[in-house]
């Protein structure tokens, strides 16, 4: 898809091109000249005198353009006035003060006029506000007058993107839905717009919420899978152990077993992140336990912040438990955990670790230090990591940029 570029200019009053200048240093119908230039050459950026910037990618085989006029209403049918009540036999009379013009006059309406340009795939290539103008004139009483310049501008341009949906033949809401996707695109040369999040950890959940026995939340595993495809969590009721790589989602239930998690299913607890590789390594040393792999990572980071770290190989000896599921009222962690979690012993077991190394500075969010959730390559074991030893391993590290919590609005423990 191409570029698109949105310019807006404001006019108010008897003169739309002499007040314009108000609000930029060129009129309303130079700028109408740039976008016919642009248009005229398309993929040749042309810059204005305030330094916007119009670009058109490819030439538009659909020009749009709609006009949108509404009255400036008077604002007292819009909300309740002080009044007085007469009381008759047989009717009430009300009297109030008389705010509204007594003869009929020329007042001010609202117009806007929106263009867009559609190439021969019916991709947006342009799309403009050409003008607020209330300059019109309608013969209807006029008084006090409430927002409608800025509230008709929604319903304005609402209306202009269903014009546009049903000339491409797309259906409004997904029309729009195609339009946020492309924020993502580099709009104009030298300038990234971007809501993405990819190299964020992604946390549902405050832990210390989560210990105190918040064990049930309303964030589905589909909606998690949108957020990353590698991490670590829960689900609800505590009910075992999730392990996230490469984008696939993994239950270790408390019986030892693997299985793969339906969308359906709910997590109390998660943190995700699409992996990238910064630094790898691999280790060849005989029998390095888990406490000299973690002083390994740490010696090599160069500062402290969050990294999701991967680690792949054959250990020799771990140590995993999964939790069983809770019952209702929920005890804090610490007390469900001591009578309901099953140890693992795993030997000679070839698999991945996938977990974090939290900072100290989140210790009010997150869990500071090293966790690791553990699951064998021939998917039959697994779970939270206490202890490892092992014979070769690689180790990917990838730093994040930050974390960016969801609170889980269910998680009120009972009491």
């Amino acid at each position: 898809m191409g570029s698109i570029f949105f310019t807006q200019t404001i006019t108010n009053g008897n003169s739309s091109e002499n007040l314009v200048r108000n609000f930029s240093s060129e009129s309303y119908f130079h700028r109408e000249g740039m976008l016919i230039a642009a248009l005229q050459r398309p993929n040749e950026p042309i810059r204005g005198e305030d330094s916007d910037v119009i670009t058109v990618s490819g030439r538009p085989a659909k020009v749009i353009e709609a006009e949108y006029l509404c009255p400036l209403l008077p604002d007292n049918p819009l909300e309740t006035t002080d009044f007085f009540a007469h009381a008759k036999t047989d009717s009430v009379e009300l009297i109030e003060p008389s705010r509204a013009s007594t003869s009929n006059v020329n007042c001010s309406s609202v117009r806007y006029r929106f263009q867009a340009a559609l190439d021969e795939q019916n991709n947006l290539i342009s799309y403009q506000l050409l003008a607020v103008d209330t300059n019109g004139r309608l013969s209807i009483p006029h008084v006090s007058w409430r927002g409608q310049i800025v509230n008709f501008l929604t319903f304005a341009e609402q209306a202009f993107l269903d014009k546009l949906s049903y000339v491409v033949g797309n259906d409004p809401g997904q029309f729009r839905l195609q339009l946020l996707d492309r924020a993502d695109q580099k709009l104009n040369e030298g300038v990234t717009y971007s809501i993405d999040r990819k190299d964020f950890l992604y946390q549902y959940a405050a832990v210390s919420t989560f210990k105190a026995g918040g064990y049930d939340g309303n964030l589905t595993l589909g909606e998690l899978k949108k957020r990353g495809d590698f991490g670590l969590g829960t689900f609800n009721g505590v009910d075992g152990e999730l392990v996230v790589n490469q984008g696939k989602f993994y239950r270790i239930h408390s019986s030892g077993t693997v299985s793969e998690v339906s969308d359906c299913d709910h997590t109390s607890l998660a943190f995700v992140k699409f992996f990238k590789v910064d630094l790898s390594f691999t280790i060849q040393t005989a029998d390095i336990t888990m406490e000299q792999l973690q002083k390994k990572i740490a010696s090599l980071l160069t500062d402290d912040s969050l990294y999701a770290i991967r680690i792949k190989g054959t250990f020799s000896k771990l140590t995993a438990r999964a939790s069983a599921l809770a019952q209702k009222p929920y005890q804090p962690l610490e007390e469900h955990l001591t009578q309901n979690q099953v140890i693992f012993n795993l030997s000679n077991t070839t698999g991945v670790a996938v977990g974090f190394l939290v900072p100290t500075s989140m210790e009010k969010v997150n869990i500071p230090g090293f966790h690791f959730h553990y699951i064998a390559d021939d998917l039959t074991s697994g779970g939270h990591v206490f202890d490892f030893t092992a014979n070769q391993l690689t180790v990917e590290i990838d730093k994040t940029k930050g974390c960016y919590l969801e609170l889980n609005a269910m998680a009120i423990p009972e009491k």
